[in-house]
């Protein structure tokens, strides 16, 4: 290992230096006994590591390590054929997204343009993958029911949530225009505060895609009208549980596939 002289100066390694003694009247820095081997032993660490490098290279290309040709252990058996109709499939999920795609016919959901589409990831017992398409859940969140309401009254306070959901949109490139797709009543107990376990009527607001719960929450919570009801604040319920989470979390069982890979 060289060392470096700084401005003409004295020889410097690349950790601290210990000061040795005074040579011709200057001090003199050198690497301690200590540093020396510490060197030594990262010189012999990045030789070892050039040396299996290059040997991985000459055993199995970088690019063919997983092939199934060179690992016979990472061979998949031939997919079986399945008819969605009549067969069940099984499968562990390991993940799940979702996105926006064009509805389907004969598929469960809305007929609109652009649906949410819950997309899972798993494998099979024999060990191939899948790609699962799941239709025909949609994402909803709960406001109390105000006093006096009744089912009269839900085609009306759809209609009106509905409008005032476009009107807040900032721009609308999928070209919605149902943004509600269902309001309906629902006998359900808040986990805040104390009322003696007492059950209150609560509106199930079902809406046509993930990102519209947010400004829906929003305008209920600054204040809504609709009907003969006066303005007033609607506190949201479970309007911060993800889409893909609450799918999971009921235990959704009516999964539609539509493609899988081997």
């Amino acid at each position: 290992m060289e060392f470096k002289r700084r401005n003409g100066g004295p020889p410097m390694g690349g950790s601290s230096q210990a000061k040795r003694g005074k040579v011709n009247g200057e001090w003199e820095d050198s690497p301690s006994q200590f540093e020396e081997e510490l060197l030594m032993f990262d010189e012999a660490e990045m030789d070892m590591e050039d040396m299996e490098g290059q040997a991985g290279h000459d055993v199995i290309p970088v690019g063919d390590l997983f092939s199934a040709d060179l690992n016979p252990r990472w061979r998949r058996p031939h997919a079986p054929t399945l008819d969605p109709s009549s067969e069940t499939l099984v499968f562990q999920q390991i993940d799940l997204d979702y996105y926006l795609g064009n509805s389907v016919a004969g598929m469960p959901g809305q007929s609109q343009a652009k649906v949410p589409i819950i997309r899972m990831f798993g494998v099979t017992d024999s060990g191939n993958s899948v790609c699962c398409h799941v239709h025909g859940f949609a994402p909803y969140f709960y406001v109390p029911a105000p006093s006096g309401f009744s089912s009269n009254y839900l085609g009306e306070f759809k209609r009106e949530l509905n409008s005032v959901v476009l009107k807040d949109m900032r721009s609308n490139k999928d070209n919605i225009s149902i943004t509600v797709l269902a309001v309906d009543i629902c006998r359900k107990e808040s986990m805040y505060g104390y009322h003696g376990q007492r059950s209150l009527d609560f509106l199930r607001i079902t809406m046509a895609m993930p990102r519209l719960i947010a400004p829906a929450k929003r305008l209920l919570e600054q204040g809504f009208k609709f009907g003969p009801f006066p303005v007033q604040s609607y506190q949201a319920y479970e309007a911060n549980i993800d889409f893909e989470i609450r799918l999971v979390w009921l235990n959704f069982d009516h999964f539609i596939l539509l493609e899988k890979s081997t």
